[in-house]
């Protein structure tokens, strides 16, 4: 009975030794397996993060291309219309018995102003200190060329060649100009 109880007891040992084998078997495999989902979940998260840089990246290089475009843009129609303003200049100032009205003195604006209220120092500033043109020039010589063609005393001389009904305009609008104009040169 003591060899039976023995045996017995050194199989149940076994098997429970097997068992806890197994059991440590199977932990490890489940262990694994968390693991390499982890592994996965992780892998997926980093790939999501990735992409979502790769997006990012391409938006903001997509923003600064279309930024670079609108720049590009504006300085060539700056530079047009400072072509345009000096042309317009050169022929206004070749007329010399002409009718003068608001709308054909050449003002210092990228968009042609319709009355007083269209000039504004800062278009002024903008178009006449603007880097898309007259770039061999100082900001100093472009604001003494601007007060030289806008000085009131050429003006007055125009002045007789406006329509009546448009004089207190022109006046206004030339007032502005040189005022805006001498306000950028004492900033200078």
């Amino acid at each position: 009975y003591d060899e039976d109880l023995e045996r017995w007891m050194r199989q149940d040992l076994d098997k429970q030794r097997r068992e806890k084998e197994r059991e440590k078997e199977r932990s490890k495999l489940v262990q694994e397996e968390v693991s390499r989902i982890q592994d996965r979940v992780r892998q997926r998260r980093d790939n999501e993060r990735q992409r979502f840089a790769e997006e990012r990246k391409r938006d903001v290089e997509l923003a600064k291309a279309k930024t670079q475009a609108k720049k590009a843009e504006t300085d060539r129609a700056i530079s047009k219309a400072w072509i345009e303003y000096e042309a317009r200049w050169a022929t206004f100032m070749t007329l010399k018995n002409e009718p003068v009205s608001f709308s054909t003195i050449p003002w210092p604006l990228l968009i042609p102003p319709t009355c007083t209220d269209d000039i504004s120092p800062d278009d002024i500033d903008a178009f006449v200190l603007s880097s898309s043109h007259s770039q061999e020039q100082t900001r100093k010589d472009r604001l003494r060329s601007a007060l030289l063609q806008w000085h009131p005393d050429r003006f007055r001389r125009i002045l007789s060649r406006v329509p009546v009904q448009e004089r207190d305009d022109v006046m206004e609008g030339v007032g502005i100009v040189v005022r805006c104009l001498n306000a950028l040169m004492a900033r200078e």
